[in-house]
């Protein structure tokens, strides 16, 4: 274990489970995980100072600001991110940590889909 992540497990995404757990971050990142430009728009996405920003665009590794590592990925939805509007995801996945990393590996299969 490093820095209180459990260390990844091999696995392939689950592209049903991975799809259901995706679909539940479109209200932020978009229905395609690009990031919506709607929630800027309507202003709903701030950050710990008032200013509207955007939701990371999940197909973009370069977007994601703890890093883009399957240890990253789990570490930021388990802790969140501060300063930001992403929370916590902890309480969702507590007991169902294989959850999450099928959710870390559909995530990451986002980015790699792409040419």
């Amino acid at each position: 274990m490093r820095d209180n992540v459990p260390l990844a497990r091999s696995m392939r995404a689950n592209p049903i489970l991975g799809q259901a757990l995706i679909s539940q971050t479109a209200t932020c990142h978009g229905e395609y995980g690009t990031g919506s430009r709607e929630s800027i728009k309507r202003g709903d996405l701030t950050d710990s100072r008032g200013f509207v920003i955007a939701a990371a665009d999940l197909t973009a590794l370069a977007s994601f600001k703890n890093g883009a590592s399957p240890e990253d990925l789990y570490r930021t939805l388990v802790t969140g991110l501060d300063g930001t509007p992403m929370p916590s995801s902890a309480h969702s996945f507590e007991g169902q940590e294989e959850d999450l990393w099928h959710l870390v590996n559909s995530l990451l299969s986002l980015s790699a889909s792409l040419p």
